[in-house]
């Protein structure tokens, strides 16, 4: 039993890029999470490659990565860490 050098090669390279992904959340972790300075980093990644998948699988592979990058470099900066809820305007009672 072979396996085609071609398949062999698409395989290591997914296996190597999700080493650098788990890396790359390994040093999030490391370097403070949410207030560390990789905090858009990961998120910017995460984000393009689903978008990236998903936009590939359904139009293309030029087409998934330029959607890939592009969303994932837009959602990157704009989705706060945590939200502030203000619990005073839900339950119709006011601070004093």
């Amino acid at each position: 039993m072979t396996i085609e050098r071609h398949t062999l090669a698409l395989v290591s390279i997914v296996g190597s890029s999700l080493d650098v992904l788990g890396a790359l959340y390994l040093a999030y972790d490391l370097l403070g999470g949410e207030h560390g300075p990789l905090r858009t980093l990961p998120r910017g990644i995460t984000y393009g490659m689903l978008f990236g998948a998903g936009y590939g699988l359904a139009f293309g592979p030029v087409f998934g990565l330029a959607s890939g990058v592009a969303h994932g470099s837009r959602w990157a900066g704009n989705i706060p860490a945590h939200r502030s809820i203000d619990r005073s305007r839900d339950s119709g009672t006011t601070q004093r």
